[in-house]
């Protein structure tokens, strides 16, 4: 990979060695001295196509300028990407060094008209040209994946939302574990999609992580109010929800043991009063109690006695 900062040092090293000032070297380049003035702060790059009137100028070689090994990049100045790949074994390193210095539709060239990715002897993995593509071509990339039955998790940092969304249904539609695609969309989207998976029949456990506190509380509610177990919800829901949830269930004769881990040391309290009052053994709240309401219960045992 380039390092920026060290090329922008050998320019203005090479340019003050031939007495030149920003503005001359700009000049002789057809730019702005700003743009040379970034250059030698390391703050961007050359193009690829002034790269090699900045080594003709300084009258040494391209992979002097850029001090790597800039086989690629010359053949993209050169206009011979392509060629140059079909005639020779290209590595990694070549393309990692290569792709800072392209530009989009350069990429695009190497990606859908070359054999980089098919051909076993370059052996490079198409991750590597994401950053670089534009997002339409990210999707159809990942959409041949996905015809294809092969993993499209890598595509989605560098997909649109729009396009992320619309995989993510077809892939929902097709059967297929959409929990890759949850922390690219939207939390409005994460709860279209969980309310289309529950729509399945499908649990919705690998959704919780990535849905608001509301949708959370609206889809415990609603398991809630169909006589399923809400326990999954738990370590999500704010300890407010659980409380609530915990008195609901409570209030209609059935046990909270499971909610006693995510109640208040109050609310545990609170309960355990209540099951006493209606007579109801309070062991199952003692290990979430602190020890002045046990020694309470345990002096109020002894009253009793």
């Amino acid at each position: 990979m380039f390092d920026m900062q060290k090329i922008g040092k050998k320019i203005c090293t090479l340019r003050k060695e031939l007495n030149m000032t920003q503005v001359e070297l700009a000049d002789r380049l057809g730019i702005s001295y700003q743009a040379v003035s970034n250059w030698e702060r390391g703050n961007s790059m050359p193009d690829i196509s002034k790269l090699p009137e900045l080594a003709a100028i300084f009258d040494i070689s391209l992979d002097e300028l850029i001090g790597e090994r800039a086989v690629l990049v010359d053949a993209a100045v050169n206009d011979t990407l392509v060629e140059y790949i079909a005639q020779n074994e290209v590595s990694k390193e070549d393309i990692d060094v290569t792709l800072p210095l392209l530009k989009p539709s350069q990429v695009e060239t190497i990606v859908k008209e070359t054999d980089l990715l098919k051909s076993d002897k370059h052996n490079i993995e198409v991750n590597i040209f994401l950053p670089y593509l534009d997002t339409s071509d990210v999707r159809d990339l990942a959409l041949k994946a996905f015809e294809s039955e092969k993993p499209v998790k890598k595509f989605l940092p560098f997909m649109s939302g729009e396009d992320t969304m619309a995989l993510a249904v077809r892939s929902l539609e097709a059967d297929r574990n959409i929990t890759e695609f949850l922390p690219f969309v939207t939390q409005d989207q994460v709860r279209e999609l969980a309310d289309k998976t529950l729509e399945r029949g499908d649990s919705i456990k690998s959704f919780y992580p990535f849905l608001s506190k509301k949708d959370l509380r609206a889809f415990a509610l609603k398991a809630f109010e169909a006589g399923q177990s809400i326990k999954s919800f738990f370590p999500f829901l704010e300890r407010e929800d659980v409380s609530q949830f915990a008195a609901k269930t409570f209030e209609r004769g059935d046990s909270i043991k499971s909610f006693l881990p995510f109640l208040s040391d109050s609310d545990v309290k609170t309960f355990a009063l209540r099951s006493l009052e209606n007579g109801q053994s309070i062991k199952a709240f003692l290990p979430f109690m602190n020890g002045s309401d046990i020694r309470i219960f345990a002096m109020e045992a002894n009253e009793d006695d």
